[in-house]
């Protein structure tokens, strides 16, 4: 039930920075040209920074929407952290500003790891329930080997009980065959010495 409202809270920082993005790329777009052009060296993609930012506007609309929706939530939930982390050093690397500028932006960047954590945790929610669904079914299997285990001690039990009491009545019968022996023998050493 949380996660029918918490997903589309989360999504909603997202759809409404995106849309920004999309209208205005040119403020994220003066931010991250460092990274685009670092980028762009590297890997070989368009140094655009206003083409970025729309792309980066685009993937925030979409993954929001898509959390929101709950259509894809965890593909979206990954793309939106994907997009997060590039964001968030290109617009909040605090340490990079001047000593008055660094807090506000120690703050934002704090706040985007905070969203970055809402988004792994989208992301991993599938499958924590898959893994409570097999501890839960561990858990049966337990339990019913256990009581196998308990059912088959109780039948090994009842059959030593079973067993002592057979070999009781044996030692019995043997003790009373003795007894019956030893007064034949008493008898016959008797008529014996008579």
């Amino acid at each position: 039930m949380f996660r029918r409202i918490a997903r589309p809270l989360l999504a909603a920082v997202f759809v409404h920075s995106g849309v920004d993005a999309l209208r205005d790329p040119s403020r994220p777009a003066e931010r991250a040209a460092p990274l685009v052009k670092a980028a762009a060296e590297r890997f070989g993609i368009p140094d655009d920074p206003v083409l970025a930012a729309r792309v980066n506007g685009g993937v925030m609309v979409a993954g929001g929407l898509g959390m929101a929706t709950g259509v894809l939530p965890r593909t979206s939930a990954l793309a939106l952290a994907a997009s997060l982390v590039p964001t968030t050093y290109a617009g909040h690397a605090f340490w990079e500003y001047p000593k008055e500028e660094q807090k506000q932006h120690r703050i934002q960047f704090l706040k985007n790891l905070g969203l970055l954590s809402g988004l792994l945790l989208v992301a991993d929610a599938p499958y924590a329930q898959e893994r409570a669904v097999r501890k839960a079914k561990r858990a049966r299997k337990a339990e019913a080997a256990a009581a196998q285990r308990e059912k088959q001690s109780k039948a090994v039990e009842k059959a030593a009980a079973k067993q002592a009491k057979h070999a009781a009545k044996i030692e019995a019968r043997a003790a009373k065959q003795r007894a019956k022996a030893e007064k034949a023998d008493a008898r016959l050493r008797k008529h014996k010495d008579d």
